[in-house]
């Protein structure tokens, strides 16, 4: 809700009003699919069973599957992985279901859309429109997508500084794109964080 509504309200119309809601019409389809896939068509199916192979919706299983065929003692060691795992898996699906939802919602807003919307918003065709808004709003955490003086020993300093760089380039992107989105954005962190944390 903090990125991904006001990044799909760039694509919701001309006024706030009619752009959040179109955000959050397609945002609550897509979490009333993640919590019941049984709602999804067929064809919606066939597109989240890609990007879960894709790496776009689950990210962390490849990484998960790099660390266990690296030639590492705790990839070797099997109750290693197996206690890594057990203690990841709150933050693996809260990932997946943050990344599913903004997925889905962009499906949406872009299966929803005319022929000659998509071209003025420069879409081409929907999944690839929703793998972008993924990495745009749910971010690429791997080490090339950090600051330099994240890459090495800053990086445990910094280690949690990565969300707040992200967010603020995404409040510039917005910013700079549209006006209406990036207002969405301020009264989402305003709504959740009061004026101290805007």
């Amino acid at each position: 809700v903090m990125m991904t509504a006001p990044y799909l309200a760039q694509f919701g119309g001309p006024k706030l009003v009619s752009a959040v809601q179109t955000a959050n019409g397609a945002l609550a389809h897509a979490l009333a699919v993640m919590r019941d896939p049984t709602k999804a068509s067929p064809a919606l199916r066939v597109a989240m069973a890609q990007a879960a192979r894709d790496g776009i919706t689950e990210p962390q299983e490849i990484h998960q599957l790099r660390a266990e065929s690296a030639a590492s003692v705790l990839g070797k060691n099997l109750a290693a992985r197996k206690a890594l795992f057990a203690w990841g898996a709150i933050y693996s699906l809260t990932e997946q279901f943050n990344r599913g939802t903004s997925f889905l919602a962009a499906l949406r807003i872009a299966n929803g859309m005319t022929a000659e919307q998509r071209a003025e918003h420069g879409i081409g065709n929907a999944y690839d429109f929703a793998k972008k808004v993924v990495a745009e709003t749910q971010f690429i955490y791997n080490r090339a997508n950090r600051p330099e003086i994240m890459r090495g020993l800053g990086s445990v300093a910094l280690q949690f500084k990565q969300f707040a760089i992200s967010y603020v380039e995404l409040a510039a992107r917005l910013y700079k794109s549209d006006k209406k989105a990036f207002a969405f954005m301020m009264l989402a962190l305003f709504a959740a964080a009061g004026l101290e944390g805007l």
